[in-house]
Parts: structure tokens; C-alpha cells; sequence
């Protein structure tokens, strides 16, 4: 679309008595986030907080689409950084998800709260680990995000992590101060990290999690330890013997 045709339809939204969903229309379909059309809107006295239907800021629809250029303008212009949707999404939970790395960045250092999770409990850190957006996980774990949290279905970052095969995520996970043991859930069986690395025949990551502590004698809710499961997959009781053998 051209200049002209964008000013036409800018002015045609600023008729519409709900602004919210005229900007947040905007950003949303705006090829690389357009600043200039946003600050128009803006310009035209569209508030930067107002919302849609299901509580979705344009900040957020930014964040989501990775208008890097965009997002700051936006919080220079009020937008607020830890509003949640009707899921409780953040801006920054969404920027985790998404792995926009420099988003996330200017979140941060506009305050973003790390701990803001969904309804389900997920955090951004959790998000980040499951997605194994690496430099996001340390850009939160330099600011203290709690590395411990459990959602409704009771996996940690460092679980999921693990379950997702993203070892270099697991690997930072663990250099941080993590209860490495945690098997609450009932979803997932109660499965320790150790427990999803000998599913999966992650070794490397299995004798990671040793080293680091993890308990190969801790069971599932099923009765079954770290051994009992490495019977399950090809050379597995091998495996982790010589893991053990090498912990000494």
C-alpha cells in the first residue's frame, strides 16, 4: 500500500470511535512496524494503552511480531511493559516465546517483570527454556528470574528444557541456582530432569545433571528410578554405569 493510501486508512480508523483496535490493527499489519504510520495514529491522540477485545496492548502485538524499531517508540510514548492480556501474557512473556533477543533486552531494561506469568503459570524464563532461545534464558538469569518455577503441568525450565533436547539452554539452566530434583508433577509423571535425559538418551546432559547433583535413585509416580528407566532405551543401564563409573 502506498504513503497516501495508509494516510487515507489512518484517517478513516481515527473516525472509528474504538482507537484501541484501530492501532493495534496497525501494528499488527504494518510490514516491519512502519513507525511512521504508528506515531500518526499516535499523533492523531490513539492511546498506546488502549486495549483489545482480549486485552492485547499494541506493545504486545509488536513484541510478538518482532518490530524491533517499533517497540521502543511505543514506550517512549507511555505503552505500558507489564500490562497482561486475558492469558496473561506480558510483552516480554510473548518476546521470550517468539526469541526476539533485542525485544527482550529493552523490556528488561524498561523493568519488565520476569515473574509475571500465564494463568497456566508459565513464566518467561519456563517459555524461553522450552523454545531453547538460549540468549534469552541468560539475559533472564542475569536479572535473578526464578529458575524453580512450575506450571500446572509441574515441569521446570531446566525439565522442559531437557525434554525439548536443548542441551545449551540445560547447561546455563544448571549454572544457576536450580533444585535440580524437583518431580512434583502428576502430568508428566512426576519425571525429574535426570529422568527426561535417560528418555531421550541425552547422556551428555545426563551426566551433567549428575554431576550437578541430580539423584539417579529418585522416582517417577510410578515407583521407577533413574535405572529402572535407562532399562527402557538402547544401551541405556550401560550408559549410565559409565556415567557413575566416571562420577567415581
Amino acid at each position: 500500500m502506498t504513503r497516501l493510501g495508509w494516510t487515507t486508512a489512518i484517517s478513516k480508523s481515527n473516525r472509528s470511535p474504538d482507537i484501541s483496535h484501530a492501532l493495534a490493527g496497525w501494528v499488527r499489519r504494518s510490514p516491519g512496524g512502519h513507525e511512521a504510520i504508528v506515531t500518526e495514529l499516535l499523533q492523531n491522540d490513539s492511546d498506546a494503552n488502549q486495549l483489545k477485545h482480549d486485552q492485547t496492548s499494541p506493545l504486545y502485538i509488536a513484541c510478538q511480531n518482532g518490530h524491533s524499531r517499533l517497540v521502543p517508540h511505543l514506550l517512549e510514548q507511555g505503552a505500558s511493559v507489564n500490562h497482561q492480556n486475558q492469558n496473561g501474557a506480558t510483552p516480554l512473556f510473548i518476546a521470550c516465546q517468539k526469541g526476539h533477543n533485542g525485544i527482550v533486552r529493552k523490556l528488561l531494561e524498561k523493568r519488565a517483570d520476569p515473574e509475571l506469568a500465564l494463568a497456566s503459570h508459565a513464566t518467561p524464563l519456563y517459555i524461553a527454556s522450552s523454545k531453547g532461545h538460549l540468549g534469552i534464558v541468560r539475559e533472564l538469569l542475569a536479572i535473578r528470574a526464578n529458575a524453580n518455577t512450575t506450571p500446572r503441568h509441574e515441569t521446570t525450565p531446566l525439565s522442559v528444557s531437557v525434554q525439548n533436547k536443548h542441551a545449551e539452554v540445560a547447561t546455563c539452566l544448571l549454572g544457576a541456582t536450580v533444585n535440580i530434583n524437583i518431580n512434583k508433577g502428576e502430568i508428566k509423571g512426576g519425571l525429574t530432569a535426570l529422568h527426561f535425559a535417560i528418555i531421550g538418551q541425552e547422556w551428555e546432559i545426563a551426566s551433567a545433571l549428575i554431576a550437578h547433583g541430580a539423584n539417579p535413585e529418585q522416582k517417577d509416580k510410578h515407583g521407577r528410578d533413574s535405572w529402572k528407566l535407562a532399562e527402557g532405551v538402547p544401551e541405556g543401564l550401560l550408559k549410565l554405569r559409565g556415567i557413575q563409573m566416571t562420577r567415581g
